[in-house]
């Protein structure tokens, strides 16, 4: 990624960039050593993969003031973050089967020759794919690369699988994302170790979005799943399913319901 410092000492504006190589969800403190306080600091990200380049402006307080070989420390309190658990489709919690075949999971086909071989091709057509595809769309989730997996409506025979190992025991909420897309009914079923829970989700009653599939205890090592079949029941076979991501957000005691 780029950092660009834009300098303003009231007589000439000026621009210092400094890259930074960034890998897959590694995080970095930057350091930079200036002739004077910048006016704003941007972060751009034109080598990523991203759908759409982020572009984030920060500007920097007036408490920073930092006198020649003298650091300017400005200490900002953290926000306070929900205990979470997200898996995508791009992760490697995420993968679909065939009940009479394999699981299958997004990584390279070992015994062919050539490298990087996907078990989920890019869908770039019109109609929905018999198999799961991968395709990339504005209303999908994603930290990095906003996708999904994507089929068309089938007979029950084929599953998207997200799977967790929670951090700590208790209870959790469940929620589906959902991204802009039909008025169909998904069938989805939570498991939280010991029971399981079948839901049907109305995309009419839904929203873009997050949307809960309720609370759940969940004892140590517990294995959390959610399981989406690919049957829509009263679909037609233009129905499409898509598979995009899972969370499992932790609920303090007093939040909690047994």
């Amino acid at each position: 990624m780029k950092v660009i410092f834009e300098m303003d000492d009231e007589n000439e504006a000026e621009i210092v960039e400094q890259d930074v190589l960034l890998d897959s969800h590694e995080a970095k403190e930057i350091r930079t050593v200036l002739s004077f306080k910048p006016k704003s600091v941007r972060l751009e990200s034109p080598y990523s993969r991203n759908l759409h380049d982020p572009v984030q402006t920060l500007f920097v307080p007036e408490e920073a003031k930092a006198e020649p070989g003298v650091d300017s420390i400005v200490t900002v309190d953290a926000v306070a973050t929900e205990l979470a658990v997200i898996v995508d489709d791009l992760d490697e919690g995420f993968s679909t089967v065939k009940l009479d075949g394999e699981e299958r999971s997004r990584v390279s086909d070992a015994s062919k020759d050539e490298d990087d071989i996907e078990e989920y091709p890019r869908f770039r057509g019109f109609w929905p794919p018999r198999r799961w595809r991968e395709q990339v769309a504005d209303g999908a989730y994603g930290n990095y690369e906003r996708t999904r997996k994507i089929k068309r409506a089938g007979d029950g025979n084929e599953q998207a699988i997200w799977s967790a190992t929670l951090p700590q025991p208790g209870t959790y909420e469940v929620y589906f994302f959902k991204g802009r897309t039909s008025r169909d009914r998904y069938l989805v079923t939570v498991e939280n170790g010991e029971s399981t829970r079948d839901i049907e989700l109305v995309l009419e009653d839904a929203k873009d979005g997050w949307n809960s599939l309720g609370k759940y205890k969940f004892e140590a090592g517990a294995r959390a799943r959610v399981i989406l079949s690919d049957e829509v029941p009263g679909g037609s076979r233009r129905s499409r399913i898509d598979a995009d991501a899972v969370k499992w957000v932790y609920q303090e005691p007093s939040d909690a319901v047994e």
